[in-house]
């Protein structure tokens, strides 16, 4: 397993993957309690980008949210501990 970050093509960062040559993880952090369009945008782009991997976004939000098959919402305390 690796770990690194990836661009998408309009530069949109996704801070922290990790992955294998079968599948991937990429972690994006808000401080927001709804995450921003921008956010799920970038999100949205790095799957695009990875067909094969799924995208996790770290909130302040309260409740865990499964927005695609390969999108979901944890709180970021949940992360931590």
């Amino acid at each position: 397993m690796k770990s690194l970050s990836s661009r998408t093509k309009h530069d949109v960062e996704i801070p922290l993957v990790f992955h294998t040559e079968d599948w991937g993880v990429g972690i994006l952090a808000t401080l927001e309690k709804t995450p921003r369009p921008k956010t799920l945008s970038s999100a949205l782009a790095y799957l695009k980008k990875h067909p094969r991997h799924s995208c996790v976004i770290a909130y302040a939000g309260a409740d865990c949210i499964q927005r695609t098959d390969r999108l979901l919402l944890i709180p970021y305390w949940m992360l931590l501990g």
